[in-house]
């Protein structure tokens, strides 16, 4: 979890349309259901290291990585600290 507190302070790197994309570390948030039993969680922009490997080795031209936790009060801490 400790990792999670320092990436929410990373500028997040994305991907679209094999251009750089950049943006604010946990922002533009994403409900998706994942489904019987867990239902739909929001996740949020992350900056994370295998989002440049996808672009850069195998060639993906839109990538970009979430995270999210449930319960999501304990998310809302984290992205309080940051912004």
């Amino acid at each position: 979890m400790e990792t999670s507190y320092l990436l929410a302070g990373t500028p997040v790197i994305a991907y679209a349309d094999g251009k750089q994309v950049n943006a604010k570390p946990v922002s533009q948030p994403l409900t998706i259901d994942f489904g019987k039993g867990l239902g739909r969680k929001t996740v949020w922009l992350y900056n994370l290291p295998e989002v440049e490997s996808a672009f850069k080795y195998m060639k993906v031209p839109n990538v970009s990585a979430r995270f999210g936790t449930d319960p999501g009060e304990q998310f809302k801490c984290q992205r309080t600290l940051w912004h």
